[in-house]
Order: C-alpha cells, then sequence, then structure tokens
C-alpha cells in the first residue's frame, strides 16, 4: 500500500508574498523540501470555479511539518494544516501527473522567472478550461 494512503497529512499554500527572483536561491530552497519530503508527497494544484488552490499532501513522518515548511518558503506562502473537513481534492474532469524519480535530473531552467499562477492558467486553457488538477508525485507514490 502507497505511504500516502496509509496516513495523509494535508495542508493547504496560501500566499504571503512574491517569489524570491534569485533563481538560485529558489532553487535552493526547493532542493532542501525535495531532500526533506518523504516518500509519498504530493503537490496538488487545484483549479475550480472559486480560482487555484495548492496543496501539499504527505505522509504522517517525522519531520513532515519541515518538509511543509520549505515548500511554502519556496514558493512565499504559509503552509495551513487541515485536520478536519478535506475537501475531494482528486475529484475532477481533467488530471495530469507530472513524476518525479529521486536522483533523476532535474530541469527548472525553462521555468525560471516564470510566474506559476500564469503556468497553471495557461495549462488549464490548454485542458479545454473546467475543473483540473495538477499533481506532481515525489519517487514512491
Amino acid at each position: 500500500m502507497s505511504k500516502l494512503l496509509a496516513a495523509p497529512r494535508v495542508w493547504r499554500l496560501a500566499r504571503t508574498g512574491t517569489i524570491e527572483p534569485n533563481a538560485t536561491t529558489t532553487n535552493q530552497r526547493a532542493a532542501t523540501f525535495a531532500a526533506s519530503a518523504p516518500d509519498g508527497t504530493v503537490l496538488l494544484t487545484r483549479r475550480d470555479d472559486d480560482g487555484l488552490s495548492h496543496w501539499l499532501i504527505a505522509p504522517d513522518a517525522t519531520g513532515v511539518e519541515r518538509s511543509a515548511l520549505h515548500l511554502a518558503q519556496t514558493v512565499a506562502a504559509r503552509a495551513v494544516e487541515l485536520v478536519d473537513d478535506i475537501p475531494e481534492l482528486f475529484e475532477s474532469k481533467h488530471f495530469a501527473v507530472a513524476r518525479y524519480e529521486t536522483g533523476s535530473i532535474i530541469g527548472r531552467d525553462t521555468q525560471v522567472g516564470s510566474d506559476l499562477s500564469e503556468i497553471a492558467r495557461r495549462l488549464a486553457t490548454a485542458l479545454s478550461s473546467g475543473e483540473w488538477v495538477a499533481a506532481v508525485l515525489r519517487h514512491g507514490c
């Protein structure tokens, strides 16, 4: 059974500022998050009638709170853990998945300086509008 399905913890990311303009700093923060996130971690962006929402879903593992903090710092957000009333995040008309394999070479250069919300909006347009969910799955899911 997937570690994620065993005992998930869910955080919603709420924007608190602007993303660090220095790509090196952003890459270092992202690498810290990636190194600390347990196998089975899912990053999820959901678009519905209310707009975009961003989520971290992770197994209940030692240090997972720090992983949530590292991710939030990377994307200029606050990570708010949801304990009750977790929405059905994976129900949608469209679903896109990108998978990260531990140890794989990461190509970030094409997104340096990009507005992540704009990228998500363009993906939504490409999926013919409507509700959609995009998830990045870490190795082990």
